[in-house]
């Protein structure tokens, strides 16, 4: 995943993350974590890590700190690896990738980051926002196979 934001539309921060995005998935209350709920928060640990990363190489620039506060604009590009099953040939692989949307849909994957985006983080506290409520704008969200020579399948 790829994403920027700004906040009060000042400032841009960009950060990627490595992997296979994991849409949202719901937790009942008393049942045992699924497989699923399990990747899904693996995967907003590694969106937070990325987050600090790169706020931590921004940190000499900008005397903002986190949680942002105000109007928050994100932009997000979800990529997929290609799988293993997907054809080789150049026409038979654009055909499958066609008719193929990948894993999740992209309301669910959007809902996942937002969400790691403002879940406290077990040392530092709250992380980008302080409420999913404040990002008001999105900007060019995009779901799409990730065809990057040496693009690893799952």
């Amino acid at each position: 995943m790829t994403a920027s934001w700004g906040a009060s539309f000042g400032m841009t921060y960009t950060f990627t993350v490595e992997g296979c995005p994991r849409p949202w998935t719901a937790q009942m209350r008393g049942a045992r974590r699924s497989p699923g709920f399990l990747a899904m928060q693996a995967w907003q640990g590694a969106i937070q890590a990325a987050i600090l990363e790169t706020w931590d190489a921004a940190a000499g620039r900008s005397d903002v700190r986190l949680p942002l506060q105000g109007l928050v604009q994100l932009s997000m590009a979800f990529l997929f690896p290609i799988p293993k099953t997907c054809p080789s040939t150049a026409a038979a692989r654009r055909r499958w990738l066609n008719s193929h949307t990948g894993r999740g849909d992209l309301t669910n994957l959007l809902k996942a980051a937002e969400d790691a985006l403002a879940r406290p983080h077990p040392v530092v506290g709250p992380m980008l926002i302080r409420n999913d409520s404040q990002v008001v704008k999105l900007t060019e969200v995009w779901k799409y196979w990730d065809v990057r020579p040496g693009g690893q399948g799952y």
